[in-house]
């Protein structure tokens, strides 16, 4: 499902369901969500793709780097104290206690392109998909000389608009779950492999949050 959009925010299409949101990602630069296969002896890391060839990323990833950005407001006073344990469930090493770690009560699925942009490259054959990606090189330098055996070529994807349903287990105060990802979405630069290097470069929304 893609979201309406209305005078630059992203309002709730009629209809939708209170215990899911839809976020955008928009990626700005190449990306990769990693396999961690090889194509051939020359490339070293294949992106992800899905048994159609289409490249997507994953989910878990998106709540981990979500979690990330959250816990970092939350210790900023940028929102209130214990939403991120509640939401993303307990890091095992937080837990003082026998119980085991506490579950979170969100799910994230995986990020896939529009389906009507998939729906058209798929009558476009394997060759137009495959122009969705890219090969990038590069080596480890000393001294501003090439290091032997330190050359890595990776296969990124092309700029794209992906968008990953956000599904809460026990909804019952929307209006809580649903702010607290408002308000740290715009926390989340980039997303995947090399995140920290220039690659996936990005922008991630949600349905324009109000009081319901």
């Amino acid at each position: 499902m893609t979201p309406l959009r209305f005078s630059g925010s992203t309002i709730f299409p009629e209809g939708d369901s209170i215990d899911k949101i839809t976020a955008t990602i928009e990626f700005f630069s190449y990306w990769q969500a990693g396999s961690g296969e090889g194509l051939r002896p020359d490339i070293d890391a294949l992106a992800l793709r899905d048994p159609d060839g289409f490249p997507y990323f994953p989910g878990r990833t998106i709540k981990g780097i979500w979690r990330e950005a959250m816990q970092s407001a939350e210790d900023a006073g940028m929102i209130k104290k214990s939403p991120t344990a509640r939401l993303f469930g307990e890091h095992s090493a937080c837990n003082e206690t026998d119980e085991p770690p506490r579950k979170g009560l969100l799910s994230f699925s995986n990020a896939e392109m529009d389906s009507n942009f998939r729906e058209w490259l798929h009558t476009q054959g394997r060759e137009a998909r495959q122009q969705m990606f890219r090969h990038l090189s590069g080596t480890s330098l000393e001294d501003g000389v090439a290091m032997d055996q330190t050359q890595r070529t990776i296969e990124v994807c092309l700029p794209l608009t992906m968008c990953c349903e956000i599904t809460c287990e026990n909804p019952q105060d929307m209006n809580s779950w649903h702010r607290c990802l408002y308000e740290t979405a715009g926390l989340i630069k980039s997303l995947g492999y090399r995140r920290h290097r220039g690659l996936g470069r990005c922008r991630v929304t949600v349905p324009h949050y109000h009081q319901r």
